[in-house]
């Protein structure tokens, strides 16, 4: 399959979903489709379609392009909750949440939100949406789970752990400063709430 088909399938059975949802909002289960007709119908040897990571990469695109209004990944991108209609129908169905993905953490100057299966980040008053599988999230990801918020460079690096690239990580984290409004430092929104430990790695500073 060409990435195109691959768009226009995972599409095509979101619309089917679609048509049987009264108010457009659904559930889209990302495991890896498999194409069980050219094995006669035996699951276990069948040729893999599509993968998770591509239908988490897909639905990401069609909420991009505006053909979903709304997509909620859930259960570290198991499935997603997806909303397929005009925006009102967001407000009079919300979607489900679970509390187990919500972390809400006092830091200085004020509150840092973070939804674990969305990427949905709230500091203060400055919310951002990041791709869950990027650097910058999966950075604040591990500072959040990290003893005492402190997350190690050896932690973040792993074997690539080196002065180089110490320095070219820096940039991930500019990125993650400037979602959060902590950045340009000339005219900041929010404190800055992540510091960097010399030689040792980040912390993020608490209230």
């Amino acid at each position: 399959m060409t990435s195109k088909e691959k768009i226009e399938y995972v599409w095509n059975k979101i619309i089917e979903a679609g048509t049987l949802s009264p108010t457009g909002m659904f559930y889209v289960d990302c495991a890896p489709l498999i194409d069980i007709e050219t094995n006669n119908g035996i699951p276990d040897d069948a040729p893999e379609i599509i993968s998770k990571v591509d239908q988490v990469r897909i639905l990401q695109k069609l909420h991009t392009e505006g053909r979903l209004v709304k997509v909620d990944f859930v259960d570290n991108h198991k499935g997603a909750w997806v909303v397929l209609t005009n925006p009102e129908v967001i407000e009079s169905t919300p979607i489900p949440e679970k509390e187990d993905s919500i972390i809400k953490i006092e830091v200085k100057n004020g509150e840092l939100a973070v939804n674990k299966d969305t990427g949905y980040v709230k500091l203060n008053e400055i919310e951002h949406s990041f791709n869950p599988i990027s650097s910058e999230f999966k950075f604040l990801l591990l500072l959040l789970d990290s003893k005492n918020y402190t997350a190690r460079y050896s932690d973040i690096l792993g074997e690539a752990n080196s002065k180089p690239r110490r320095h070219e990580f820096t940039q991930t984290v500019k990125r993650l400063k400037t979602a959060l409004g902590i950045l340009p430092s000339n005219k900041p929104k929010n404190t800055d709430i992540i510091s960097n430990i010399r030689g040792v790695g980040y912390k993020i500073l608490l209230k």
